[in-house]
């Protein structure tokens, strides 16, 4: 049974997905406005926590990743003096050279960082909108098995109103009158 629920719900998000794209592409052509479900998940989307956290996971990703293709040795300054028989001063530069490719391996490294960043964006993006689709799925449905609840009432009412018609003209016996009561009872257990 639970399968199949969530068969049924796989089906109407996808639904709802092929529903969206066609009529927002028209809507965008024709300048129209954009439909509310597209409005409302752009902005639960863009209000979440776990986006926002993503996003800045990514943005330090980022960072990281500059400073780490930057040069690995500074340049240095020396200077010196010595007092003795003979002053000497000297002044020297010295600049460490990356012969071994720690620079290109840090920026690898680096480029790494943001890519596994930018999955993990994506992935909790895609949950989110699955959650949020699952859930109008769900609603959706429920809201169909109210209705349904409500017109079955409805029909149980009108059922038993001809079986009293009927039992009154003694044309149906009193067990069919119970089962017409009984029919109707369960419809309203169910709503």
């Amino acid at each position: 049974m639970k399968k199949m629920r969530y068969a049924l719900v796989g089906i109407a998000a996808a639904s709802y997905c092929t529903a969206i794209v066609p009529w927002s592409a028209a809507a965008n052509a024709d300048g129209l406005k954009r439909p509310v479900l597209y409005e409302f998940i752009q902005q639960t989307v863009g209000d979440h926590p776990s986006l926002k956290a993503s996003e800045a996971a990514l943005s330090a990703a980022r960072a990281r990743a500059r400073g780490q293709s930057r040069p690995v040795y500074n340049p240095e300054l020396e200077i010196g003096y010595e007092s003795a028989e003979v002053n000497t001063k000297e002044i020297g530069i010295s600049q460490a050279f990356d012969w071994s490719g720690k620079r290109g391996a840090r920026a690898g490294v680096g480029r790494a960082e943001i890519d596994a960043a930018e999955a993990a964006y994506a992935l909790a993006r895609k949950t989110i909108l699955t959650e949020i689709l699952t859930a109008l799925g769900d609603y959706h449905t429920e809201y169909q098995k109210h209705g349904v609840a409500v017109e079955k009432e409805a029909l149980s009412l009108e059922f038993l109103a001809i079986a009293n018609r009927l039992r009154s003209a003694g044309e149906i016996p009193r067990a069919e009158l119970l089962t017409a009561q009984l029919a109707l009872a369960e419809s309203r257990a169910e709503k």
